[in-house]
């Protein structure tokens, strides 16, 4: 609810705007509230499932893939009819009440007369984790996994960002028209839903939930098709690029979720979330480095090339999580929430 007034009332103000500061400061305000609708949902549905935890992150985070796809053109048709003020009010009264909505059916086990997941490993029946994750904050804030998942975070969203930013600047100045340019960027978008879904399925059925594997994959693949991107010039190569590339981007998300979960305490699983957007700041460094050298050199070349660098360091970093989850000897398989 808290959230829902923050993007609510963010927004509300941003039709109000008369000045670039004023824009700064009302979408911060909005900001602040975004960050609760990541972190918030996804650890709460992993407080509910364990057995199938990729699978629920996976349908819960294609929900920001659905949501672009349907809010984009119900924005944009209130922009051209009704002018951008009336849009960013709409804006704020509708997702306040969804938001409101939300919270109204959010809850977490104990509050419907459940248990927290039992590892078998825990012969005694508690609740605890036995590795590295459990015990107070400070314990957690100390745990180098903690910062290695931040670290991949990091690395993966230069790229990531770089994309988002640069691809249809990059795709116009190849020859490919602007209309189709755009259509492939939305195209990503939307056939990530599809990686947010089907990877975490076929890793807890085929890789016995090792998550770290599949972001191995994730950034090797990713890097691999941004080698691929530098080739593009005509348009199919284009749309085998955001076809194959919305698939992996949309992987990642729910694989270092469910990661992240299954090396921190439930307890404390919503702050550990919420610590590793600390890696949103490559989605800040990625942008900025392809518009230097862009400016700089006249071409996306160089850009591209250390952008898939950076996706080969954040598999790297995965591998390292990996070596971390087995050494501490993390649990495979684990039951998810029962009745008491």
């Amino acid at each position: 609810m808290v959230c829902g007034v923050l993007v609510g009332t963010g927004y509300v103000l941003c039709s109000t705007i008369h000045s670039i500061r004023e824009l700064y400061l009302f979408y911060s305000i909005a900001s602040v509230g975004a960050g609760i609708v990541w972190s918030l949902p996804l650890s709460t549905v992993q407080r509910w499932f364990i057995e199938r935890r990729g699978l629920a992150l996976g349908l819960t985070v294609s929900g920001i893939g659905v949501g672009t796809f349907i809010w984009s053109p119900f924005v944009n048709y209130l922009i051209y009819h009704h002018g951008w003020r009336t849009a960013y009010t709409a804006m704020g009264i509708l997702t306040m009440l969804v938001l409101f909505l939300a919270a109204t059916v959010m809850a977490v086990p104990e509050e419907k007369g459940m248990v927290q997941p039992r590892e078998p490993s825990d012969p005694d029946g508690g609740t605890g984790r036995p590795f590295p994750g459990k015990g107070h904050l400070r314990e957690i804030i100390r745990n180098p996994d903690l910062w290695l998942i931040s670290l991949f975070q990091f690395l993966f969203n230069v790229g990531l960002f770089f994309i988002f930013v640069h691809l249809v600047p990059f795709s116009i100045q190849i020859g490919i028209p602007r209309a189709a340019a755009a259509a492939a960027l939305g195209l990503m978008g939307g056939l990530s839903v599809l990686g947010r879904i089907i990877t975490p399925v076929v890793i807890e059925r085929k890789m016995e939930a090792r998550w770290d594997k599949g972001l191995i994959g994730c950034a090797a693949c990713s890097a691999l098709m941004l080698l691929w991107l530098t080739q593009v010039n005509v348009l199919w190569m284009l749309y085998v690029f955001v076809v194959l590339m919305g698939y992996f981007y949309g992987s990642w998300i729910p694989s270092v979720v469910a990661l992240t979960g299954s090396r921190f305490e439930l307890k404390h699983l919503g702050t550990v979330l919420g610590i590793t957007q600390i890696g949103l700041l490559g989605g800040m460094v990625g942008p900025l480095v392809g518009g230097f050298v862009f400016d700089t050199r006249g071409s996306y070349f160089l850009a591209i090339v250390l952008c898939s660098v950076a996706y080969l360091a954040a598999g790297f970093v995965a591998a390292v999580l990996g070596r971390t989850g087995v050494r501490h000897g993390m649990p495979r398989d684990v039951r998810n929430v029962h009745c008491r």
